[in-house]
């Protein structure tokens, strides 16, 4: 007798949207076919055979899914085929990529980039952006260093560059870390006096690079989301929000009086964002896409939002730019984009004397 895994698979790797269906020969007439992700089982069932094959397909969205119950981007895979007193096993490892978008393989990807399908973006010195990246190995934590090269226009209107280094202590595995345009800033106030201007930064870590283009804006709103990696973006462009308020409910007449009842209000936001490349375009179809998306409160915490609808027109014409626009609301219809303040602020310094 006899019972054979056929697809290959055994210490290789995958993004999870490329993980091969499984081919199975069995002379025992069935097989029992098992599927563990992070050690979690997630298919468990028996299959008969047509003419000593079994073909198991459309894995994918069960691993995908696993993995983000998980909350794993990268992990290991077991696959367990037995029948009679027979037992054949495999195992690999899976990238989670919910978006065939990858032109190199696994092991070069993980090595030589951060875990984004966008390396060249804006950014605000009122954002923090999250850098997610893969560090092989064991152990408690590693540490690395983060070089910058700052690109900044001095006081005198010329333009010169900057050169700085950040020390950061990192896990191992899938990891992230946090990059300020503000502290890049600061850094080039100091070395080059206060009032020269930061245009853009890049970010060398090992052998990946990570372009920012910083965009001189008044203030800004920002917004995270998981991407098709299942690791934590920032999305942080400006762009021009309306408050909307509507309401509903039911009206009934009693003792004479007209009354409302069943009343929900409804908050929403419509965004405009500034004019994008079409590259940038493409990236942010995962924002709009994400099973998780946050926006930054004005007191620094962050809440879930949902996008309730969005107009996405791209163009990849040379040098034509395209606008996104999108209506989003907190997930939990209590969260306000407003917060209590004692101080008003609300004249400007010139006529501060005159009120006071």
């Amino acid at each position: 007798m006899a019972l054979t895994l056929n697809t290959s698979i055994d210490g290789e790797k995958f993004y999870s949207c490329d993980f091969p269906d499984l081919s199975i020969s069995t002379t025992y007439g069935l097989a029992n076919v098992t599927i563990v992700v992070n050690g979690s089982t997630v298919l468990s069932t028996r299959y008969y055979a047509v003419s000593g094959r079994v073909i198991v397909r459309n894995l994918v969205p069960l691993i995908e899914l696993s993995m983000e119950q998980q909350y794993k981007s990268f992990c290991s895979v077991g696959v367990t085929v037995s029948a009679a007193n027979e037992t054949v096993s495999a195992s690999c490892q899976v990238l989670l990529c919910k978006v065939k978008c990858m032109t190199v393989d696994v092991d070069t990807f993980l090595a030589n980039s951060f875990l984004t399908t966008n390396n060249h973006r804006l950014t605000t010195l009122y954002n923090d952006e999250v850098v997610p990246f893969y560090i092989a190995g064991s152990g408690s934590y590693s540490v690395g260093t983060f070089f910058f090269t700052l690109r900044v226009q001095k006081t005198d209107g010329s333009y010169d560059t900057y050169e700085t280094f950040s020390g950061r202590r990192f896990g191992y595995g899938v990891v992230t870390s946090t990059i300020s345009a503000k502290s890049l800033q600061d850094t080039c106030e100091a070395h080059f006096g206060v009032g020269c201007r930061l245009l853009s930064f890049t970010l060398k870590f090992n052998s990946r690079l990570m372009h920012y283009y910083v965009v001189p804006c008044a203030s800004a709103q920002e917004f995270r989301f998981t991407n098709v990696f299942g690791c934590t973006e920032t999305v942080g462009i400006p762009y021009a929000t309306i408050s909307k308020l509507e309401s509903d409910f039911s009206e009934a007449m009693v003792d004479g009086r007209l009354l409302h009842y069943d009343i929900k209000h409804t908050r929403t936001y419509e965004v405009q964002t500034a004019q994008l490349l079409s590259g940038y375009m493409t990236w942010l179809e995962q924002f709009l896409t994400s099973s998780s998306i946050m926006r930054k409160l004005p007191d620094g915490m962050y809440a879930d939002v949902l996008i309730k609808e969005y107009s996405f027109e791209q163009t990849d014409a040379p040098g034509e730019e395209n606008t996104l626009s999108f209506t989003w609301q907190f997930a939990d219809g209590k969260q306000s984009t407003q917060r209590f303040s004692i101080h008003t602020g609300i004249f400007t310094e010139q006529y501060n004397q005159t009120f006071a």
